[in-house]
């Protein structure tokens, strides 16, 4: 079955593919391959069998040649770590959105 009937088959459930997943999703298959293409048709599929629906969109940014079988292990971040990052990143996006609103009230 082709990647493009597999997208217009997929039904809708609501199921979460965390990014540092998919991260180590595509560091696995290029460590395997090589091939960025194929990593990202893969990561599509690996979503699909999730049963995940809702607008999958994949952009791995190959920035040059990398021997991807070389390249040690990807460590598990702190979860606490991640946590502050997801409200920083949160409260810088509040704030943006609070100045412009506050610059187009003007």
């Amino acid at each position: 079955m082709q990647l493009w009937e597999k997208l217009s088959k997929a039904t809708f459930l609501p199921v979460v593919y965390f990014s540092s997943d998919a991260v180590q999703f595509v560091r696995d298959q290029l460590k395997q391959h090589g091939n960025v293409q194929l990593a990202c048709e893969e990561l599509a599929s690996a979503a699909l069998d999730r049963r995940s629906q809702d607008n999958i969109s994949i952009i791995i940014a190959d920035l040059g040649k990398t021997d991807w079988q070389s390249i040690p292990p990807l460590q598990q971040q702190n979860f606490v770590f991640e946590l502050g990052q997801a409200f920083a990143t949160l409260g810088i996006v509040s704030l943006g959105i609070w100045m412009s609103s506050s610059l187009f009230s003007l």
